[in-house]
């Protein structure tokens, strides 16, 4: 009987040590994740997402963008379960897309006159390493896409014209 429980107790304590271990092992380590910078230029309406911060201090000093706060947590560069995050700008409505998706990109690319702009870092595709959803947002009016973590503001920008499109990627938080 002792010999049984202690056996159980043993085969517990190694299942919960696997789970850690296979953790570990897929997945980014979290705290390699960067912040993602957002910043808005009113004057096209334009929403904008990078992790590179002299390129987001080029964007607010010479190209009229205001910082707003960071959006999410992801990586720099390719971690364990992570896929790039693609960024395209459609010069013609003034707006930066960003996709997980090739098949996504490709079309953008190929059918709405976007530039391929690289990829500004990598994320999760589901919640499986501690991910969370980064909701994607359109506003057909303005012709800007909103990415945001909070549910909240995913609530306050459908007050202002914005429609919930897909959950863009899973990222960290903030």
């Amino acid at each position: 009987m002792r010999f049984t429980v202690a056996l159980t107790g043993m085969k517990a304590i190694l299942a919960f040590a696997c789970v850690i271990v296979r953790t570990v092992q897929t997945c980014g380590n979290p705290v390699d994740a960067v912040p993602l910078f957002r910043a808005f230029n009113p004057a096209t309406g334009d929403h904008f997402y990078i992790t590179n911060a002299t390129e987001m201090g080029n964007a607010v000093a010479s190209e009229r963008y205001t910082r707003e706060q960071d959006a999410a947590r992801i990586f720099e560069t390719e971690e364990l379960s992570t896929v790039p995050f693609y960024r395209l700008f459609n010069p013609v409505i003034e707006d930066h897309f960003y996709t997980v998706s090739e098949e996504e990109r490709d079309g953008a690319i190929a059918s709405s006159e976007c530039n391929d702009e690289g990829v500004p870092g990598y994320v999760y595709v589901d919640e499986g390493c501690g991910g969370e959803p980064f909701f994607r947002l359109f506003n057909q009016e303005a012709g800007d896409h909103f990415y945001t973590m909070s549910e909240g503001e995913v609530e306050f920008a459908e007050t202002g014209g914005y429609v919930f499109e897909k959950i863009a990627a899973f990222t960290l938080e903030v």
